[in-house]
């Protein structure tokens, strides 16, 4: 049980806020994935194979699910930061407002 909830934390993210969430969604659909596959033929086969598949997440996805999205997210940041710091166009016409005397 403790695989599991390691496992989680470290597949979905654990630097993203909903990381351990997603983590834990592919955790119960992997451990029902496997006790269907598998059944009650190989006992240890689930925590071999998170075991396994945590190691390729600390290796090759140090992030986690949730870190392929960061690059896409920086970008979202730096359209927005450029956004809001455009000069926004004075109103033509109209009544004066509160200040404009």
């Amino acid at each position: 049980m403790s695989l599991q909830i390691v496992f989680a934390a470290i597949a979905g993210g654990m630097y993203a806020m909903l990381g351990p969430t997603v983590g834990g969604l592919l955790t119960i659909a992997l451990t029902e994935g496997l006790r269907v596959w598998f059944g009650a033929s190989f006992v240890g086969a689930a925590n071999s194979i998170y075991g396994i598949l945590l190691i390729l997440f600390v290796v090759f996805m140090p992030r986690g699910i949730l870190g392929w999205f960061e690059p896409a997210r920086g970008l979202r940041k730096v359209a927005m930061l450029f956004l809001s710091s455009r000069p926004t166009p004075a109103k033509a016409g109209g009544a004066p407002g509160p200040g404009n005397h």
